[in-house]
């Protein structure tokens, strides 16, 4: 789990939203942007017993990514 996760986790709990794309981009912005967090609430539970997010930002240069066999790709 990340920390961005809670924000998504604990907003659909109580039943808001928690998408937040940028609908007004700035002039440097391009695109639009949503959180970057997932539901983690049925892994917390048990009721989903897989990962729900295969990618973990671990620094700004290195993403760790889950295989379908359970291997962790740098």
């Amino acid at each position: 789990m990340h920390v961005a996760d809670w924000y998504v986790t604990l907003s659909v709990m109580v039943g808001v939203n928690p998408s937040d794309p940028v609908t007004n981009p700035s002039p440097i912005e391009t695109g639009t942007y949503d959180v970057d967090g997932v539901d983690m609430w049925p892994a917390i539970t048990g009721v989903n017993k897989t990962n729900p997010r295969p990618r973990l930002p671990t620094t700004e240069d290195s993403i760790l990514l889950q295989q379908p066999d359970g291997a962790i790709i740098k």
